[in-house]
């Protein structure tokens, strides 16, 4: 319902191809650093992710299962680590549950109070951002 009125074939099918496709971005955003980040550490990251590749399809075979991906802890830890350092998010909105304190870079203290809603986004890569959540998010910051 949309306003109190069902919503139309057009409508839904807006809505399935904006979710089929925020699907693959962000899977493909994060394959796409995960794969960089391996291959620019080539002597640590991508043998290791490797090395255990090649032992799961040792014990599991050919078959391709949850049990086996599972077992994928290397790629799994470098999976992570592309996610923390370029979320595919570009705003993370978060509802402040409890009040907190908190003291910036440059000393200045500032009081987030409950039911406020913070924002951030990106990684350094993102113009520091990630240094500076708050920051850049207290302008933003209401009840």
């Amino acid at each position: 319902m949309n306003g109190g009125r069902a919503s139309n074939a057009d409508e839904i099918t807006g809505l399935l191809i904006a979710v089929l496709f925020a699907g693959q971005h962000t899977s493909s955003i994060t394959t796409s650093w995960t794969g960089y980040h391996m291959i620019a550490d080539k002597d640590k990251s991508f043998r290791a992710a490797l090395e255990e590749q090649r032992a799961v399809v040792a014990k599991h075979g050919d078959a391709v299962d949850f049990d086996a991906l599972g077992e994928l802890d290397v790629l799994h830890r470098n999976i992570t680590e592309a996610l923390r350092m370029h979320p595919p998010l570009i705003l993370l909105l978060r509802l402040v549950k409890h009040p907190f304190t908190v003291t910036t870079s440059t000393g200045k203290t500032y009081t987030i109070p409950k039911a406020s809603a913070l924002g951030g986004g990106g990684g350094e890569e993102r113009g520091g951002a990630a240094r500076s959540v708050l920051g850049v998010s207290l302008g933003a910051t209401g009840r």
